[in-house]
């Protein structure tokens, strides 16, 4: 499976966030936390994430973005993009 430095970013920093705060990340603190002008650059990496199956979210709720196993998986072991 084909993942960007960028979406390992994306995704390293939802699992940090998330441990820090107790809850997930919404796309705006995702684009702050790492370094993205744009909600919707980080949207569209979200959304290759998701297609991918590594990260999931309720659409129109707030704070529901996680990993999922897999992508628990990629970030515990920092498998190679």
């Amino acid at each position: 499976m084909n993942i960007t430095k960028r979406q390992m970013d994306v995704m390293q920093f939802i699992e940090s966030f998330t441990d820090e705060h107790n809850h997930p990340p919404t796309i705006e603190e995702i684009s702050e936390g790492i370094g993205i002008e744009s909600k919707g650059v980080a949207h569209g990496h979200l959304s290759r994430l998701r297609d991918k199956g590594l990260v999931t979210w309720q659409k129109k709720k707030t704070r529901t973005i996680k990993l999922t196993d897999v992508g628990n998986e990629h970030v515990r072991r920092d498998l190679p993009f």
